[in-house]
């Protein structure tokens, strides 16, 4: 382009025509004898076989075929992983129905006594002393097995029991001021409140106390038992 824009505006004599003729041929054959225009051939093929598998893919929906492939092998990974997050989380929900059921079964015995002997009716406020009971205890063990979590995700790879322990260890101060409180305050009612409460309070001491010890000393450690029968039945 350059070399006709200089022949539109400057007209060449027939020798200097020549003379470019002759350089373009000189600049050929060096271009053939260092194989630089078959070498460019090559590559020109070669880009024209890459479209073509290309196209080939694209027409015989290769392309689609690897693509709804990888969705699959990302859909069964990220199966797994919920298939394993259920199953723990029913091990966990295992564990808190069997700590709920101990308390609710403390409660009910030990009024279930009181009736035989002393002669002490169930009545409205006895219910809604069992549902405070339950509301308290599924609290206390929320916190437990919250830590217990975030200790699995901190110390990946570590022995189970020794997080569980240090999880118990870790909320075990929470547990007790919390439980103390409450219980100090039921004391107070149940010593100095009025006659139609006092079993009412009653019920809610049981069941606070039984609470917190069934959150730390009987919901956690069937999680591990569980655990544990689980790695010896894959063996």
């Amino acid at each position: 382009e350059i070399a006709q824009e200089q022949i539109k505006q400057t007209p060449l004599k027939y020798d200097e025509l020549l003379a470019m003729r002759s350089m373009v041929d000189e600049a050929m054959n060096i271009l053939a004898s260092n194989n630089t225009i078959s070498m460019f051939g090559k590559l020109l093929h070669e880009s024209w076989q890459i479209k073509k598998g290309l196209t080939n893919l694209i027409s015989n929906n290769a392309i689609d075929s690897i693509y709804e492939r990888g969705i699959k092998m990302a859909t069964a990974s990220k199966s797994k992983k919920a298939i394993v997050s259920l199953a723990v989380l029913n091990v966990v929900l295992v564990a808190a129905i069997v700590a709920l059921v101990h308390d609710l079964l403390i409660v009910i015995g030990v009024f279930a006594i009181l009736g035989h002997y002393r002669g002490v009716e169930v009545d409205s406020l006895f219910v809604t002393a069992l549902l405070t009971v339950l509301g308290f205890s599924v609290h206390d063990t929320i916190v437990v097995f919250d830590r217990i979590r975030e200790n699995l995700r901190i110390r990946a790879g570590a022995n189970l029991f020794e997080i569980i322990n240090n999880s118990i260890n870790q909320t075990l101060i929470r547990s007790l001021n919390t439980s103390l409180t409450v219980v100090f305050v039921l004391a107070a009612l149940f010593l100095f409140g009025g006659e139609s409460i006092h079993y009412f309070v009653l019920a809610l001491l049981i069941g606070i106390v039984a609470g917190t010890y069934s959150s730390i000393f009987i919901a956690s450690p069937i999680l591990y038992v569980w655990h544990t029968w689980e790695v010896s039945r894959r063996k």
